[in-house]
């Protein structure tokens, strides 16, 4: 057996561990990080070793939260961290006994397991309303107009918007095709490429690019913060951006969903099958979408007009 330097030993380890973590998403990092860590304080606060899982104490943990108004969303990531970190570290798995998943059936029987908030829609007037009122005339407003222009007709999710490149961009002559690298559909990076016609879109989209090459960003980041150091936007401060302008337009309730799901409500309403909604969106299953299109026709489909 050839034995490693030392240096070599810590190279490979630091490797093997971010390889480790690359199999879960980001965004699924931080909320398996912030479960695990408000298990650690249930633990401190009962004198327990969290080293030392047993069924019986996390059955009781989890039912706090849910005696706490936990979503069901909150108590199935908070059963899935301890899941993978104790699988990580080769500790027995305390969530796969029988008594846990029957806690689980319980509270999803009694709590309900649909989700509590969804995302406000927002219509094509709504956001040709959001984009008037975005200046033309500043670099945050020509920032701020390709950013929901492009977002809306993509349809992409916020992480996916966040995390384009000037590269990714493959101008054509009938618009534009975005390249989405990686999205929570494909971890795996297989990628997938997004088409933007030509039309107003593209045409803030170019301005933006302008700008931006004027000041010598030829490669690099999409969106760039305007606070000197033009470092690469997050995803919450893309939604941030949208918020601001969406209230500046008289319109409250926007996350960073409301795009993507307006998207799919007004492309559905004119006609546009369901396939080619979901290959826009990047939706693997088309159960998502058409919950959002009956959510849309809810009064279109009704049996109830006319009976009184």
């Amino acid at each position: 057996m050839i034995a490693l330097p030392p240096e070599r030993q810590i190279t490979t380890a630091a490797s093997v561990a971010a390889y480790l973590r690359a199999r879960v998403a980001r965004s699924t990092w931080r909320r398996y990080g912030s479960a695990w860590r408000r298990w650690l304080w249930y633990c401190e606060a009962h004198g327990w070793q969290a080293s030392e899982p047993t069924p019986q104490r996390v059955a009781a943990w989890i039912a706090s939260l849910a005696d706490q108004g936990a979503a069901w969303s909150t108590v199935c990531v908070s059963s899935a961290a301890l899941a993978h970190v104790y699988r990580l570290h080769r500790i027995p798995d305390p969530t796969s006994d029988p008594t846990v998943r029957a806690l689980l059936a319980g509270i999803a029987r009694s709590t309900g397991t649909a989700p509590r908030r969804q995302a406000r829609a927002l219509t094509i007037d709504q956001v040709r309303q959001i984009l008037d009122r975005i200046e033309a005339d500043t670099l945050a407003g020509l920032r701020d107009r390709a950013l929901v222009a492009v977002w809306w007709l993509s349809a992409c999710r916020s992480a996916e918007v966040a995390a384009l490149d000037l590269a990714d961009l493959d101008w054509r002559e009938e618009g534009l095709a975005l390249r989405i690298r990686r999205s929570k559909s494909d971890q795996r990076g297989a990628g997938r490429e997004v088409a933007i016609p030509r039309g107003p879109a593209t045409a803030a989209l170019r301005a933006w690019c302008d700008a931006l090459a004027q000041y010598g960003r030829s490669a690099g980041p999409l969106w760039l913060a305007l606070d000197g150091e033009a470092a690469r936007l997050s995803a919450p401060a893309l939604v941030a951006i949208l918020r601001r302008r969406a209230e500046a337009a008289g319109i409250g309730g926007v996350s960073g969903h409301s795009l993507r799901r307006g998207h799919v409500t007004a492309a559905a309403l004119q006609g546009v099958p369901l396939p080619v909604i979901a290959r826009q969106t990047g939706h693997r299953k088309l159960d998502t979408v058409v919950r959002y299109v009956d959510a849309a026709r809810l009064f279109d489909q009704t049996s109830a007009r006319g009976l009184l």
